[in-house]
């Protein structure tokens, strides 16, 4: 031992009981390092040497190593997801893999060969039937008819199922998937809540919040009709992780005689109706400008025939409102002067939705 050769002592008897606080493994490494042959031939020597051991606080020196690389990820804006994942403990190499017989397989040939195995018994025939037990039918009111059946089983109605992430309902209600997307919201800000809490740089914070939490927020937004209880529960939602982000409650905000805009000029979060918005605002472009007949653009353009009359009472609010209530603006770009000379001819939205660069500045609010 290099420290004993200098005189200076034996490294653990020396320090041990000394330090102000436990020792940590950084602490502890250059003291079990200093262990030889000749120190652990006596029993006390090893007692010493395994009390050492235990004394080492492994969970704190791992939860700050994990709190310092998600930090560096963060301020070099790189992805969280692969921190966690290079943080992961649980990495374990697979030395062997079995064989139909349930051998394992040690050899290079035999590892290929069990891999074209694998490949063609995942593209056989048979291994493309309809699963019955996740196969179900929804109907709307006009679908009439006898019970539709699969290999002599009749297939289950429902209202309602998830398709891309997405809640579809017979009705078109979207009530339930604005609660699934705030869920999806505070699941999404919960991983990355150990970060945010750290930071100090507010607009790091914010842009960690608004490309992690706010996609999960609005996803599929771009198909949404923007009613009055959609906005409202939106920005509602958005507030309360607001809040969260900064460390306040509501309770704190009311006592303060804070409001909302005083929050967002804290947080400087963006606002989720402008998302949705331009998210609506490009979806629509990529919908008229497609030239493949698909039943998505079909629907787009339909128009009611002219021979039917709707019922009495304001009509529910439809896809296309929110994005005619500015397309109307019978001006060439919303951002120019609304003098006599740059004024255009009014056009429907739909074609002006057909031209990329026209589409692009047609938005009165400067959103696109």
């Amino acid at each position: 031992c290099r420290t004993e050769q200098r005189g200076q002592g034996h490294p653990i008897t020396e320090h041990t009981g000394h330090l102000p606080y436990p020792p940590t493994r950084h602490d502890n490494d250059l003291r079990i390092c200093t262990f030889n042959a000749r120190t652990l031939a006596s029993h006390e020597n090893q007692a010493i040497f395994e009390e050492a051991i235990r004394g080492i606080r492994y969970d704190r020196d791992i939860k700050e190593h994990r709190t310092r690389v998600l930090l560096r990820a963060a301020e070099e804006r790189k992805s969280l997801k692969k921190a966690k994942q290079s943080l992961s403990k649980n990495r374990t190499p697979m030395d062997a893999t079995l064989g139909r017989t349930g051998d394992p397989i040690t050899s290079r040939s035999g590892i290929e060969d069990r891999i074209q195995e694998f490949y063609t018994d995942l593209f056989r025939s048979e291994i493309h039937s309809v699963n019955r037990k996740k196969t179900q039918l929804m109907k709307n009111v006009w679908c009439t008819g006898p019970a539709v059946s699969l290999h002599g089983d009749d297939v289950v109605e429902t209202d309602a199922y998830v398709y891309l992430g997405r809640e579809l309902r017979c009705n078109g209600s979207i009530d339930s998937e604005l609660l699934r997307r705030k869920r999806a919201a505070w699941g999404a800000f919960a991983n990355i809540r150990e970060v945010t809490s750290q930071l100090q740089d507010a607009k790091l914070r914010a842009s960690l919040f608004d490309s992690h939490v706010l996609p999960a927020l609005c996803y599929a937004a771009e198909t949404w009709p923007l009613t009055k209880t959609t906005v409202s529960f939106i920005r509602r939602a958005h507030r309360a992780l607001e809040r969260a982000l900064i460390g306040t409650t509501l309770f704190m905000q009311q006592k303060k005689n804070q409001s909302c805009a005083d929050i967002r000029r804290i947080s400087l979060l963006s606002d989720p109706i402008v998302h949705i918005t331009r998210a609506k605002h490009r979806w629509a472009g990529h919908v008229l400008r497609r030239d493949d007949d698909r039943w998505s653009t079909r629907v787009t353009q339909q128009f009611p025939h002219p021979n039917l009359f709707r019922p009495r009472g304001r009509p529910p609010a439809r896809w296309r409102d929110s994005i005619e209530e500015y397309a109307k603006m019978p001006y060439s770009t919303g951002r120019s002067t609304r003098s006599s000379s740059q004024r255009a001819p009014y056009q429907h939205w739909m074609t002006r939705a057909r031209d990329r660069s026209n589409w692009k500045n047609c938005d009165p609010r400067g959103f696109a």
